[in-house]
């Protein structure tokens, strides 16, 4: 669908999953789908995005939610410029540049648990999501299936 995206069906799942309300209507599904979209103002996304969109809902519903936490880990904090000619992002990459990199002086601001990583092994990974109510929203660039086909 071009007006979603999957990063934002992953917070969606998340949100819900923290709310234990699996069994949301689609009406209600759809509704909180138009209000992500309206938070993040942008078509191309970029996980910063995420981030910014996570922290929100977390805080508007930090009266119904237990104690939630998370740990966000990229490889680059800001735009990979190699992106510029992708599809996705060409039409509004100048645009994002800026948005980008102030939401991440945004997130360093707000003290956000952001932590640059080069490289997660996949024991690290299985380490962090095998404890108790953990869940891990991994999202990988596409040229990695390539590459390593």
């Amino acid at each position: 669908v071009d007006t979603w995206d999957c990063g934002l069906a992953c917070i969606q799942m998340v949100i819900d999953w923290l709310n234990n309300t699996s069994s949301t209507t689609p009406e209600e599904q759809e509704e909180q789908r138009k209000w992500m979209m309206d938070f993040v103002k942008a078509k191309s996304l970029w996980t910063i995005d995420l981030v910014m969109l996570l922290q929100n809902m977390l805080e508007l519903n930090s009266n119904k939610l237990t104690s939630s936490s998370y740990l966000f880990c990229s490889n680059r904090f800001g735009i990979d410029e190699s992106y510029n000619h992708l599809h996705y992002y060409k039409d509004a990459f100048s645009d994002d540049q800026i948005r980008v990199k102030s939401l991440f002086e945004k997130a360093e601001q707000q003290n956000l648990p952001l932590m640059q990583v080069s490289h997660m092994s996949l024991n690290i990974l299985i380490d962090l999501v095998s404890r108790e109510n953990v869940v891990a929203i991994v999202l990988l660039d596409n040229t990695i299936f390539i590459n390593s086909m």
